[in-house]
């Protein structure tokens, strides 16, 4: 996904060398650094905050400034190689852009576009309700840019209650476990199961915010007891044997620059 734009050729460079050796010298210097090499990571996603300092560096100028320049070696492309899809950075995903120009002398250019990463399937918000009562709320959810997915009022849920040994053959159906298709799409999401009156300007304490994707869990599974809601990590879905966390593990580099 990391493209390389030439927008001129090599031949060309070799005719004019010897009269722009003295102009890149002169005016853009040398960026070019004694940085060993950074092993590369074969992951679709990688995370900004995981980067090495000096590689989140040209990210963050070429979120800034619009892109990154450099007359020397781009670390970027040292840490990402041709298996990375996208960057995530503050709950976002980015397709990185690099292009080399060769006239009059080398400059390279990072720089960023928002991008979309999807699952096959459709995301599902699950709602396991934990208590000895019918449960009937209402429920919100909300993406990133604070669209509106889901907005059902009134739903009820039958008792489920926590799996145990007495209550093991307890099993889910449509009753027990409510279930609202969300969205295709990676990324964070906002779920609120009960509000008074406007759903626009609820209490912080009554939301749930959780990323769905690589890395992290891959559905909205909610355990509601007691007037209290929480993410329902053990028994939520309707295949409890189905593990819904990410088997996958983030490239991270220590300080040799490996992996």
């Amino acid at each position: 996904m990391n493209r390389r734009t030439l927008l001129a050729t090599v031949g060309a460079t070799v005719g004019i060398a010897g009269c722009t050796e003295n102009l890149q010298s002169e005016t853009f210097g040398d960026d070019s650094t004694d940085q060993d090499d950074y092993e590369q990571c074969d992951e679709e996603i990688l995370l900004f905050e995981h980067l090495p300092d000096d590689v989140k560096t040209e990210v963050e100028t070429a979120f800034e400034e619009g892109e990154y320049r450099t007359d020397g070696e781009l670390l970027y492309e040292q840490v990402a190689s041709s298996n990375v899809e996208a960057l995530r950075r503050n709950d976002l995903y980015w397709e990185a852009h690099v292009d080399e120009r060769l006239l009059p002398f080398t400059k390279t250019t990072l720089s960023f576009t928002q991008t979309t990463i999807r699952y096959d399937s459709t995301i599902d918000l699950e709602i396991r309700n934990a208590s000895e009562e019918e449960w009937t709320e209402s429920i919100l959810v909300r993406n990133v840019d604070e669209e509106i997915l889901v907005h059902e009022e009134d739903v009820t849920i039958d008792p489920y209650p926590i799996a145990d040994e007495e209550k093991e053959d307890v099993r889910a159906d449509d009753k027990r476990i409510a279930t609202f298709p969300v969205s295709k799409q990676w990324g964070r999401y906002k779920i609120l199961l009960a509000y008074e009156d406007d759903p626009d300007t609820p209490s912080k304490d009554t939301w749930l915010d959780t990323h769905v994707g690589k890395y992290e869990r891959r559905y909205l599974r909610v355990v509601v007891s007691d007037g209290d809601a929480e993410f329902d990590n053990y028994f939520g879905g309707k295949s409890p044997e189905e593990d819904q966390s990410s088997p996958e593990i983030p490239c991270w580099w220590n300080e040799d620059g490996e992996i």
